[in-house]
This record gives C-alpha cells, structure tokens and sequence, in this order.
C-alpha cells in the first residue's frame, strides 16, 4: 500500500508540475486501438482506421508492436500491429459512434475476430460482439 502512495504522490506531483507550463492542454482521457496489419495485407485498412480516428479526435500517434498469444499447441504466436493512439477530451456522443463505427470498419475490412480497444480500461472483445453492442446501445 506504501508503494501506490508515493506513485500516487509521484503522479500528482508531475500533473501539478505539468499543469504550470504556459500553453500545456491536458487531457484526461485516451483512446488506443491495437490493430493487427494482417503481415502487411490489410495496411490500408489500418491507415484508413488511423485517418478516421485523427479526424475524429484531432490526431493520432502510431507505432508498431505485436500482439502475441498462446495458442492451443502451447506454441507463443505473435503478429505485427499497429497501436493508433489518441488522447482527447470526453467524447460527445456523435464523436464516439464516429469512432466506434471506423474500428468495426477496420474490424470488418481486416477481417478481424476479435478487438483490443482501450479507453482507461482495456478491453478485448469479438468483433462481432462490438458491433452488435453499437446497435443495441445506439451508439
């Protein structure tokens, strides 16, 4: 319990220092997208999803990474992705279904089963899960 007090104190203490810089934005919120890039074949479709996401919210950053799991044979499998990365402010409604509709997009477009999408939590769900949820939900 120690420990997460002075990381707390840490924290807040960087946030207040930050706070005093002339001309500093803050935002309290972040959105990141880990999209696969099929080895190279659905590149367009990430770019697409990146652009979609910078209009959306301003901009993005990108980097590349992997995404790797264990696969039923016991076998570490891991593939190329694509971490598009945007911080803003609460998103409006419409901004969000903006959002939520470019990564089922992507989701479509790539041909991919499942997401890892995180805004504050993490999340991984099946694509077609996400997208039902958008009807249901109205986003």
């Amino acid at each position: 319990m120690a420990e997460r007090g002075e990381a707390e104190q840490v924290k807040d203490a960087l946030r207040e220092w930050l706070e005093t810089i002339r001309g500093v934005t803050c935002y309290r919120d972040r959105l990141r997208v880990y999209a696969p890039t099929c080895y190279g074949a659905c590149a367009d479709a990430v770019e697409r999803l990146t652009k979609r996401i910078s209009e959306a919210l301003g901009g993005a950053t990108v980097y590349d990474a992997e995404g790797c799991w264990v696969n039923e044979r016991g076998e570490l499998e891991c593939e190329p992705v694509k971490v598009i990365e945007s911080a803003h402010h609460c998103l409006s409604t419409p901004k969000a279904r903006e959002v939520a509709e470019a990564i089922g997009d992507y989701a479509r477009e790539a041909d991919q089963r499942y997401l890892a999408v995180e805004e504050g939590t993490f999340f991984i769900t099946s694509s077609e899960e996400f997208m039902e949820s958008i009807k249901r939900f109205g986003i």
